[in-house]
């Protein structure tokens, strides 16, 4: 059994792509400034994304870094949560990304964007400390 320690929720509003590799789209970014963990790897034990009900059925992939996690698709709310599987191990330098199917327009009444919110933990048998 892991020694886990909890370490809160993070949150990114969808924005357009900063990437490049989801151009004209929103994509959430959980890059290691915004995420702010203090080890030197943690896990998602948790995901919930809001979708705004008049975008309608909205798909997105979930790419740890440079690999695909996993890929969903709702209208609403999506949840995931770990209970059973492998939570999404991210190293403290890598970046997470939602790279949502839908475009964004000028106006954001328009289309919102979607809200993505991580919940935390720390195997503190593996990680250490930075």
């Amino acid at each position: 059994m892991s020694n886990l320690l909890t370490i809160g929720s993070r949150n990114a509003t969808a924005v357009l792509d900063p990437s490049g590799n989801n151009t004209g789209n929103y994509t959430a970014v959980f890059d290691p400034a915004s995420v702010a963990v203090g080890w030197t790897q943690y896990e998602v034990y948790q995901i919930v994304v809001q979708v705004p009900l008049l975008m309608g059925l909205v798909g997105w992939t979930v790419y740890n870094g440079l690999h695909v996690w996993d890929a969903f698709q709702s209208s609403g709310f999506a949840t995931w949560e770990a209970a059973g599987e492998t939570p999404l191990t991210v190293d403290s330098g890598e970046t997470v990304w939602f790279y949502f199917d839908e475009m964004v327009m000028n106006s954001p009444n328009n289309n919102p964007p979607p809200l993505v919110t991580m919940w935390l933990q720390v195997n503190l048998d593996i990680a250490k400390r930075k």
